[in-house]
């Protein structure tokens, strides 16, 4: 019994922690190293998105009036000014007419009774100068002048508002009409027709979209996180031979939701931040997109495979020392660190430059 609790007791004396972890290698591979340099890391991410022009919403004005004509076709090259759709507007001519002549005549019966009645206003002053009564006489003479221009003022004002109503129906009528031309706003070609013959308008719709021809930006029609993008350091386009800095537009939530809920992935999109310099490219141009999510410059790295992480999640590498007899030994070093791209891990405390590491491989 003795001897069995001595062979424990030896067995657990016997059972020591390892003070590095080991290396695990498959037969007949070669262990590499790298030396910890000094370099710029860049986390980055690579699109590849097409050159599309920037479309333009054509809108009706306040009018409700119905379609007359469309005097464009798809694919047609527009100008700036020129007609896109025509609005009926026989009606609503002979309503301004018949208004108008309705007008002429009340402005000319305002004008014959305003002169009629300073005529007797002014027969009253006359009579009242050339009174000769007094007192309670003269007291009436004097009321019945200031009645009568009592009675001129009212009138005068109540026949005014009138013609000032009226007035205000043609003019709205006339801005109805003014805006029966539905007008290109920007050069380019007709992508897109919302309105046939026969439609009435609603104020402010949307009948034509145009193309531009000026204006052009870059969209990648693939899976990318809105939040990624937006918070990208840098984005640079590379289009045939030259680089031009962008920035992400964010889509709208309500249109992201509008393409979740048709199964299609929302695109995302990029313009040019100096639009002068992109004037001379073409809307079908292919793009290669540089986007720079994060950079440390001039900060010790290794290679990605040469940090380890624990279960607890620590990380550290297995370094390069001479021990005290001259032989090359395997040495675990803790180690933080920083970003990491697909290639290197930065360091940011644990090693100095110079140290050699080993390298998975």
């Amino acid at each position: 019994m003795v001897s069995i609790v001595f062979l424990l007791m030896c067995g657990c004396q016997s059972k020591e922690a390892p003070a590095v972890p080991e290396l695990l290698l498959p037969a007949g591979v070669a262990e590499d190293t790298a030396v910890v340099t000094r370099r710029d890391i860049e986390v980055s991410i690579y699109l590849y998105a097409r050159l599309r022009p920037e479309e333009y919403e054509m809108k009706f004005g306040n009018t409700y009036l119905a379609v007359d004509k469309v005097t464009v076709t798809y694919g047609q090259k527009v100008k700036k000014g020129d007609v896109l759709i025509r609005l009926d507007t026989k009606d609503i001519q002979k309503n301004i007419d018949d208004l108008t002549k309705q007008l002429n005549q009340v402005i000319t019966q305002y004008e014959y009774d305003d002169a009629d009645r300073q005529t007797d206003i002014d027969a009253a002053q006359i009579e009242l100068d050339n009174s000769s009564a007094e007192g309670a006489d003269l007291r009436v003479q004097k009321l019945y002048l200031e009645k009568q221009e009592l009675v001129d003022e009212q009138v005068k004002k109540a026949e005014e508002d009138d013609i000032s109503r009226r007035q205000q129906d043609i003019d709205h009528l006339t801005q109805l009409r003014d805006n029966a031309e539905l007008l290109s706003e920007s050069d380019g070609t007709v992508v897109n027709i919302l309105v046939s013959p026969g439609d009435y308008v609603k104020p402010f719709q949307t009948g034509v979209i145009i193309a531009g021809d000026s204006s052009i930006f870059a969209e990648y029609t693939g899976r990318a996180s809105s939040s990624d993008l937006s918070f990208m350091k840098s984005i640079t386009a590379h289009i045939g031979g030259a680089d031009y800095e962008m920035e992400y537009v964010p889509m709208p939530i309500s249109q992201q939701i509008t393409y979740i809920f048709n199964n299609l992935t929302p695109p995302s999109k990029f313009v040019f931040k100096d639009t002068a310099a992109a004037a001379a490219l073409s809307a079908g141009e292919t793009a290669e997109l540089h986007c720079v999510r994060n950079i440390s410059g001039n900060t010790l790295a290794v290679p990605v495979n040469a940090v380890y992480s624990d279960r607890s999640g620590s990380r550290y590498v297995y370094v390069q020392k001479t021990d005290s007899a001259g032989n090359t030994v395997k040495a675990l070093a803790q180690v933080k660190t920083g970003i990491s791209n697909e290639s290197v891990t930065e360091i940011t405390e644990g090693l100095n430059e110079g140290d050699i590491v080993y390298v998975k491989p």
